[in-house]
């Protein structure tokens, strides 16, 4: 079915796209390119990087660079470049009027980056935070793609750097992290790229609410969505679209399904019976099911609740497909609140160090150990309370110069 049919059928307002991308460095930018040309009446899409040459391969959305005209093409994997860089020019994008017009009204901004290079990696994380510090009403998650294990030692290294800020930041943060080192050892790296680009759009797009189909019964609201994706912790988005009919589930649980799904997703690997009493996990589930594989369905989950984590609350958004047959059936699940990945972590660290060793005197970066006390989330209106006008965005970068 085509985009605009699916708007049509789904009366989506095409006034206010509920959703913003940043597309930060190369990587983020494919991410916002694939959005802007999928999606464009459900997205908007912003590019920020450092070189001329990538913002020239991208769509036609907002753009911005940092640094001099004709300068600075790219920093060269260097973080702390980009930091720089960013210390120098950052305003230019705050004070443009256009960013402005899209960031005053938007409601989720997922700003995207690769944790590995210079510009996605070294930016990521420190725009993300000067942003959510003057934007107010937008709700913000950082999305990393982690490059594979087998990668070099500077790579790992800003790996490791990113994932330190991210668990290091000083208000509670939601986030998600996809791997590209789930497929690199069976697929060329450029389609491993597409795929997990097309993951990556697919997840965000649940969030702009299209697929929520109208229902008398259990619905997520917009106020429902913001609650879910507040959560402070990793955010991880299991998609069902195939095999969702009666035959099919008959002899098989969709408990293990969804399992099956979360373990082949590209979604960095989630940690085995890990249970965090300190912070609070929220479930969305949204379903579009025929009466006959509704009658299937058990709410309940037990299985994916003992593999990833009971939640607090759940949301459920239950709507009947009564005409579109099976093959229209689908089943999402948001899960917010997930603890860090600390298993992958521990892959690059040792990863890191076996690189370390092997080098002969040169400058390596070590590996930290990164662990993450979730931060009580403040409510917006005390945020209100404690904002000023004047965001002293050189005091928030210079806590990021050092990393």
């Amino acid at each position: 079915m085509e985009n605009t049919s699916i708007l049509e059928e789904m009366k989506v307002d095409k006034r206010k796209k509920k959703v913003t991308i940043i597309g930060i460095g190369n990587a983020g930018g494919q991410v916002a390119y694939l959005a802007e040309q999928r999606y464009p009446d459900l997205m908007n899409v912003v590019y920020i990087n450092t070189s001329e040459a990538d913002l020239a391969m991208v769509g036609k959305s907002l753009k911005f660079k940092i640094g001099m005209p004709d300068e600075v093409e790219g920093t060269g994997r260097d973080r702390l470049k980009m930091k720089t860089l960013l210390k120098k020019y950052f305003l230019n994008v705050i004070q443009d009027k256009n960013f402005n017009d899209i960031m005053v009204d938007a409601e989720k901004v997922f700003v995207v980056a690769s944790t590995g290079g210079g510009t996605g990696s070294g930016g990521a994380p420190v725009i993300m935070e000067m942003l959510r510090s003057y934007y107010l009403d937008a709700e913000f998650i950082l999305v990393g793609i982690l490059p594979p294990v087998h990668e070099t030692e500077g790579i790992l290294g800003n790996t490791a750097q990113f994932l330190n800020e991210l668990y290091a930041m000083p208000e509670p943060v939601t986030y998600m992290i996809y791997d590209n080192d789930i497929a690199s050892e069976s697929l060329p790296p450029i389609e491993v790229l597409e795929i997990v680009n097309n993951a990556i759009v697919e997840d965000i797009k649940i969030f702009t609410e299209v697929d929520n189909r109208e229902t008398p019964y259990d619905s997520i609201d917009s106020a429902d969505m913001e609650k879910i994706i507040s959560t402070p912790g990793r955010l991880l988005v299991v998609r069902l679209n195939k095999n969702l009919t009666e035959k099919a589930l008959e002899d098989v649980q969709i408990d293990d399904v969804i399992i099956k799904a979360i373990k082949q997703s590209f979604h960095a690997e989630t940690d085995r019976n890990v249970i965090n009493d300190s912070h609070e996990m929220r479930w969305g589930i949204v379903l579009y099911f025929s009466p006959e594989v509704m009658k299937l369905y058990t709410s309940k989950l037990e299985k994916v609740a003992d593999f990833i984590g009971m939640p607090d609350e759940i949301f459920n958004h239950h709507a009947i497909n009564n005409s579109d047959g099976d093959q229209a059936n689908f089943f999402y699940l948001i899960v917010a609140g997930l603890t860090p990945i600390n298993d992958r972590i521990q892959k690059i660290e040792d990863r890191v160090l076996e690189l370390k060793r092997k080098s002969e005197g040169g400058s390596s970066v070590e590996a930290k150990t990164l662990g993450y006390d979730f931060l009580t989330r403040k409510k917006r209106d005390e945020k209100r309370e404690k904002a000023t006008k004047n965001i002293d965005f050189e005091q928030i970068l210079n806590r990021y110069m050092g990393s």
